[in-house]
Order: C-alpha cells, then structure tokens, then sequence
C-alpha cells in the first residue's frame, strides 16, 4: 500500500456545490496524468435485516401488549426472558427477517486515516 503521496496545487472550492461544511477539493498528484478510476466490479454482501421502517407502530404496540403475561413470573430473570421472547416473536410478525445485497466499498476513498 501507499503510505503517502506527494501532492501539489491544492484548491478548495468553497463557493461551489453545496450549502454544508463540505467543499470540492482538486489536487494533482504527480505522475498520475489520468483521473484515478475505481473498480466498477459488483461486490455485494448479503446481510439478513429488518425493515423497522415498515412496522405500523400502533398495530406492534397492540400486538406487544397482548401477547405479554407477566402474570406467573417468579423472578426477573424470568421476566426479562419472556419480555425478549414476546418482543422478538412480534418482530417477526411486524418486521421479518430479509435478505438483502449491500454494496461493499460504496466509498473506496475512505479508510482509517479519514476516521482518525
């Protein structure tokens, strides 16, 4: 990998494109004559998730609610165990599981030294 890269002639355009704290930056970076290209490869991870924006909210409160009998419990334990098992039966009702394909590298720009 690259640790650094000598860079030259710098600009920020700060009156361009965007109304946020965001700003196009050109640079040159020599020996590159040519626009760095990313890979246009299809990589995907598949990842099983909820669609909790689709949960009608006041239909899983109801459903919630009336499937929960806290009534026998004998200990907390048991109840937190009956709680998680109620919440998680009515998920699957409201909210099942799907598969979905997510795009892996969507920003190939980024990495550790961006995060720091």
């Amino acid at each position: 990998g690259v640790d650094s890269l000598p860079i030259k002639d710098v600009v920020v355009e700060v009156d361009k494109g965007t109304t946020s704290d965001h700003h196009l930056v050109f640079l040159d970076i020599p020996g590159h004559n040519s626009p760095l290209q990313v890979s246009k490869g299809k990589a995907f991870e598949t990842k099983d998730v909820r669609e909790f924006k689709k949960i009608d909210i006041e239909e899983f409160r109801h459903d919630l609610f009336c499937s929960l009998s806290m009534a026998d419990l004998k200990s907390v334990d048991e109840a937190v165990d009956v709680y998680q098992k109620t919440t998680e039966y009515v998920l699957d009702k409201h909210a099942p599981y799907t598969t979905r394909n997510f795009k892996i590298g969507k920003s190939p720009w980024w990495n550790s030294n961006c995060a720091a």
